[in-house]
């Protein structure tokens, strides 16, 4: 496709004046939904999105979704939803831009270099490499969504936050300027121009703007008032969806060569050539658009406005078509039942999976992350369902993983932001790795420290009120692989506490590498050795500064930024020495306490205290963790 294509060949309907922005992505979803053909995924698709009001709505468990920076800047929250395809499209802009989720930015473009000028001449690759893009996200999600759902809240989270990725994902590479980053001098270095956001220039009215925000913003056709005025009229985007499908037909788009039927067979060993064979054309498209932009800060030309958004039509069209033929096959053989609320005996309870963690210090945080590069690197793309390099989550050692009861979850909070541990615990995770059936792990030395032993167990104590009654449904799948005794005992843990690694089962490890259940675990023999190379087989040690509730993803993993509650009030004093100073203060709330009892706590009340073996709680009906705002990069981000 040219861009200098003469304008009376052009001479097209415009249509309704929306944009790339929300209106992008809605459309591209919404045009999605209406082709997909498969009726077995269209209901996947329904069921999928149903999750979200039993997950993370503000209304069932605020304390998740602490305002974000826009907030603090006066500016109203959108609220997240997702009934429809369109409107679960914008939801990662929403959480990256008000829910302080820019740790996700990365997975939404991928720079490829373009280098006009020839000024790359030692091929450095103009700073545009990086770990994780759209393209290494794209292929992850996908393998993960179709993994077995196994019946629990984290597969329904994480299987939700997947999916409404995957929709951004498709109609982002389909914006040129999402899949470029041309070589430029920066402040007197070889640089790039992220995707267009440094190659500014002016408006015919004089405003001063960037290539990626031009084409973001459907060239101003498609701004902010513009998607007021078309919601207003069109709120689930139907209209506009299938305007632009009959605007650009199928048979058009074929004889001009664009495939729109990837995939839509089920056949997902194509999804690295589709999704390449994308990012390649938008990245062509951006070459020549930048043939005939305006000159870095210079002025416009109008007719370059109007082929530009001719070409934005049609690209928000075929991302639309090929959504709909990638979902027809990825959900083509996925069970993922509807969201309804779990029962136990004849009482429902919604509920969450909650991880209670210690965090890591930086130190040793990187090192589990190159852990996990090298875990990957032996599995492949896709197949380690633990992810520390994209930033999607997060080591730490587990305390205490169980599901919670929704109604519940604010005390739950407020138990562990009033937390306080008193004793010093320090942890050595040791360079030897212990690998499992389809896990590995990076362990603390062999002596485990009882420190950790006995918070975790005070940790439980304080807040198992409020897990929901264990079930056949919530048996961890793994526990059936272990052998005898260990079976037995991990199975005993669990209908007790609600979980099989606390008490005298309390094994505390950081996992980095970990595959589906019934995934193909035939490589892991070489899993501990790479990884144990690729961090240096070096020891990590650390004193406990920060435990944290936790949002759980898969195979027990944290999601990075999404806790809910956190105390640093960990450390300091022998634990005896404040045992003592309470007992002397005349609090009533250590009153005829021993180690390991409660005393004076009536869990659930609204403020009472406690002291367990060492550990000064206090606990009150609600606790909120306020997070700052952040500040926003000048990256291709959107």
């Amino acid at each position: 496709m040219k861009l200098h294509i003469q304008l009376a060949a052009l001479a097209l309907s415009m249509g309704a004046c929306q944009g790339w922005w929300d209106i992008g992505h809605k459309t591209a979803a919404a045009i999605a939904q209406q082709l997909m053909k498969n009726e077995h995924s269209k209901k996947q698709m329904a069921n999928i999105l149903s999750y979200l009001d039993a997950i993370y709505t503000d209304e069932s468990q605020p304390e998740m979704w602490t305002a974000g920076d826009r907030d603090a800047q006066g500016t109203v929250r959108p609220e997240l939803l997702s009934s429809t395809m369109a409107q679960a499209a914008s939801n990662p802009d929403v959480a990256k831009y008000y829910y302080n989720m820019n740790i996700f930015g990365e997975w939404h473009y991928i720079n490829q270099k373009y280098d006009p000028e020839g000024l790359d001449t030692e091929d450095t690759g103009c700073n545009t490499a990086t770990q994780v893009n759209a393209k290494t996200q794209f292929e992850d999600i996908a393998a993960d969504v179709m993994s077995d759902y196994n019946g629990r809240q984290t597969a329904r989270w994480y299987t939700h936050f997947g999916t409404i990725m995957l929709i951004h994902i498709i109609s982002d590479v389909h914006q040129p300027y999402h899949a470029v980053g041309r070589c430029m001098m920066w402040e007197g270095e070889l640089d790039q121009d992220l995707g267009g956001n440094r190659w500014t220039f002016t408006m015919p009215d004089g405003s001063s703007t960037n290539m990626h925000t031009f084409w973001d913003a459907g060239q101003f056709f498609w701004d902010y008032p513009a998607q007021a005025k078309l919601e207003a009229t069109d709120p689930t985007y139907e209209k506009f969806a299938a305007e632009l499908i009959a605007k650009y037909p199928v048979d058009t788009l074929a004889a001009e060569g664009y495939d729109t039927n990837f995939t839509r067979d089920g056949d997902m060993t194509q999804m690295s050539e589709m999704m390449t064979q994308w990012l390649l054309e938008s990245k062509t498209i951006a070459e020549q658009s930048y043939e005939q932009a305006p000159v870095l800060g210079g002025p416009i030309n109008p007719e370059y406005i109007n082929v530009s958004h001719i070409i934005s039509e049609k690209r928000v069209t075929i991302a639309g078509h090929r959504m709909a033929a990638f979902f027809d096959g990825l959900l083509a053989n996925t069970e993922y039942p509807k969201y309804e609320a779990k029962t136990t005996g004849t009482e429902e309870q919604e509920f969450t999976n909650l991880n209670i963690h210690v965090k890591l210090s930086q130190e040793c945080n990187d090192m589990a992350t190159q852990y996990n590069q090298g875990a990957t690197d032996v599995l492949g793309a896709g197949n380690n369902t633990v992810d520390f390099v994209s930033g999607l989550n997060e080591p730490h050692l587990t305390l205490y993983l169980t599901d919670f009861q929704n109604s519940h979850i604010k005390d739950v909070a407020a138990v562990i932001n009033n937390f306080v541990w008193a004793e010093d615990c320090e942890i050595v995770l040791d360079h030897g790795t212990n690998t499992g059936t389809g896990y590995a792990f990076w362990d603390p030395n062999e002596v485990q420290p009882a420190c950790l032993r006995k918070m975790a167990d005070a940790i439980m104590e304080v807040t198992k009120a409020y897990i929901v009654t264990p079930t056949e449904e919530g048996l961890p799948t793994w526990i059936a692989d272990l052998p005898e005794p260990e079976r037995t005992e991990k199975t005993n843990a669990y209908w007790d506490f609600g979980s099989p690694n606390v008490g005298s089962q309390f094994q505390p490890h950081v996992t980095y590498a970990a595959v589906a259940y019934g995934g193909d675990t035939s490589k892991f023999d070489e899993v501990a050795e790479v990884a144990g190379t690729a961090a240096g087989s070096a020891v990590c040690t650390y004193i406990v500064s920060e435990i944290a509730l936790g949002q759980t993803g898969l195979s027990g993993t944290v999601l990075t930024g999404l806790d809910i509650a956190s105390t640093t009030n960990v450390g300091g004093a022998p634990a005896e020495a404040e045992a003592s100073t309470a007992g002397e203060s005349g609090d009533d709330s250590s009153s005829g306490t021993s180690a390991g009892v409660i005393g004076g706590c009536v869990i659930g009340g609204l403020v009472v205290g406690a002291l367990i073996g060492g550990v000064a709680v206090k606990m009150m009906s609600k606790g909120k963790k306020s997070d700052g705002p952040t500040e926003e990069s000048t990256t291709n981000l959107s």
